[in-house]
């Protein structure tokens, strides 16, 4: 284990010096050679060494990875090194559909990847960053923002890849919904926040969706959003002005036209697509963020097709409960919009596509 190496090697050089009462320029000389020694060990970035040919990763991540290995979300140096593993990682928490519509153009494109999930706001407040983002090891890049993401995937994988180029091109109408379809990730997250985190909102329904019980999500993370939920709380009704409910009418009044944006798109019965006749990725970052607004037929449904039901708290046979506890208003939306065009065409999506490779 990475941390044990450094910290047995540093303790080790501390014992050293109080023993053998070291000198200065003696202390300086030993930690250069720890630096030299610990180099060695774990390898040098594949930048060094160009970057390798092929889906497999011989090098390193950048180092805020390795301060990741010490506070336990990574288990091995094979991990942090990918030596071994496959060339991207996935950086993304339970409920967020940000992180599912990178995680859907992955699976779509059969791009190997590894996933670390992390619990919600606390990537936050412990890495500065937020979530998702991905890891390419053969460059030791970090692309944030899930829009960075798949330009980045496509400037990767289109000149050799159809699918990919069918999957990611842009043109003036997918980038006219993009920007369209982030202003709607952040208008559903005001508008579902108002109730989960509102005075008759539910603790469990808030943990789940943030990762505070999934096995998936490291220990230390979920025993600190628990405990310290009223925080985090009190931190997101203010972010987001969760305390005027006359707020929260424009946020539904703008999905409400979007959705009627998409119903006339995709016809009738929700057998066509948002944008040209076959599947983009506007497609799927639609139908990604509203899947945790559909929860009962697509995110919290038993055998989920979200996130190809990777995460085990969703299930009912976890205990948790989260759709008993799911406010009504949410409720409500969900079985509205399933009887709308938009609803057929989210299902069908997740449906016809979700376990598919291109």
């Amino acid at each position: 284990m990475l941390e044990f190496l450094v910290f047995g090697t540093l303790g080790a050089l501390c014992l050293a010096v109080s023993i053998f009462q070291l000198s200065l320029v003696t202390v300086i000389l030993l930690l250069f050679l720890l630096l030299i020694a610990l180099r060695a060990i774990i390898g040098f970035p594949a930048t060094m060494r160009g970057v390798a040919e092929g889906e497999t990763a011989p090098g390193q991540v950048p180092w805020r990875v390795y301060l990741e290995v010490l506070l336990g979300t990574k288990a091995s140096r094979s991990q942090v090194s990918g030596e071994g593993t496959p060339r991207f990682q996935l950086c993304a928490m339970p409920v967020n559909h940000f992180g599912e519509k990178v995680r859907f153009c992955l699976d779509l494109l059969g791009v190997p990847y590894v996933e670390a999930d992390r619990c919600g706001l606390l990537n936050v407040f412990l890495f500065g960053q937020s979530v998702p983002y991905l890891v390419d090891r053969h460059s030791c890049s970090r692309i944030g923002n899930s829009d960075e993401c798949l330009r980045y995937l496509f400037a990767i994988y289109s000149p050799r890849n159809a699918a990919a180029d069918r999957l990611l091109k842009q043109n003036e109408d997918t980038v006219k919904w993009e920007k369209d379809l982030n202003k709607l990730g952040h208008a559903i997250q005001g508008y579902a926040y108002f109730f989960l985190l509102g005075a008759s909102g539910s603790r469990t329904s808030a943990l789940t969706a943030w990762g505070g019980f999934e096995p998936l999500c490291p220990f230390y993370q979920r025993c600190l959003l628990c405990w310290l939920f009223p925080v985090f709380k009190f931190f997101m009704r203010n972010a987001f002005k969760l305390h005027d409910e006359q707020r929260n009418l424009p946020r539904l009044e703008f999905i409400e036209k979007l959705l009627d944006r998409v119903d006339a798109a995709v016809g009738p019965e929700g057998l066509g697509y948002i944008v040209g006749d076959h599947l983009t990725y506007v497609d799927i970052s639609f139908v990604a963020l509203m899947g945790p607004m559909m929860p009962s037929r697509i995110c919290l449904k038993e055998g989920s097709p979200w996130a190809r039901n990777r995460f085990k708290s969703f299930s009912s046979s976890s205990g948790v409960g989260i759709l008993d506890e799911y406010p009504q208003q949410l409720r409500d939306f969900e079985e509205k919009t399933a009887r709308r065009p938009t609803g057929k065409f989210v299902c069908r999506i997740f449906e016809e596509f979700r376990y598919k490779t291109l």
